[in-house]
């Protein structure tokens, strides 16, 4: 199939996720985002994205990451997988519902959660959207309930097993943000939790102090108890 063929079904997969999720949440996004599958020969150029995103869309063409831009309303979509769809349509229908701002110049607990429940509405929303993914991190231990002492001392073990590049933080944040999104899912399709949840869920900026530590503490609590 050549390119522009494989671009327009995708884009067209982007908005039918996007709709599916929008149908379901009972909330409307008022535009689609500009989609771009890299195939074998789209460019950096060719998006017309500002220089500085140059190195992260490198890096993630190389590693066949695909994800969504919220400032400029991207998906750049570096593989062809129903689930990569799904979920770069949900984090586009959660930040176009919510107006949601996860810029964090400084890491703190707060910020960390955020991305967290940004993973979570992202992981739910592309399984509302027909994503047959299981989060794919229930082989680590729960890092959230390992105490300063064994945190550590597991970030350096997965270092000397995967290099001194391993990112810990991205790990924790898609660990703990695919498992709730994964029970949240499951608890709201057996009717556990309501639709009027969910909807407040997906418009919630996390924006008061602590709100996003604050929330993603009572989900642990409600959601993901300890064994």
């Amino acid at each position: 199939m050549r390119w522009c063929e494989r671009q327009h079904e995708i884009e067209s997969k982007v908005h039918e996720s996007v709709d599916e999720i929008s149908d379901e949440i009972g909330l409307d996004v008022p535009s689609y985002p500009e989609v771009f599958w890299t195939g074998k020969t789209i460019y950096f150029e060719d998006t017309g994205l500002p220089d500085y995103l140059w190195e992260e869309f490198e890096n993630r063409k190389k590693s066949k990451a695909s994800y969504f831009i919220p400032k400029f309303k991207v998906i750049i979509l570096n593989d062809y997988r129903t689930h990569e769809i799904a979920e770069e349509s949900a984090h586009f229908f959660h930040f176009s519902v919510s107006g949601i701002d996860n810029k964090r110049p400084n890491i703190t607990k707060n910020s960390i959660c955020l991305e967290i429940l940004i993973e979570m509405l992202g992981f739910f929303g592309a399984k509302i959207a027909g994503s047959e993914v299981t989060s794919g991190y229930t082989k680590w231990p729960d890092l959230s309930r390992l105490d300063k002492k064994n945190q550590n001392e597991f970030r350096k073990n997965l270092e000397r097993r995967y290099g001194r590049d391993f990112d810990f933080e991205e790990l924790f944040i898609h660990q703990q943000g695919y498992g709730l999104g994964e029970r949240l899912y499951y608890d709201y399709i057996h009717g556990k939790i309501s639709i009027v949840e969910i909807r407040k869920l997906f418009l919630s900026r996390f924006d008061g102090k602590n709100e996003a530590s604050n929330k993603f503490a009572e989900l642990k609590e409600r959601l993901w108890t300890a064994n």
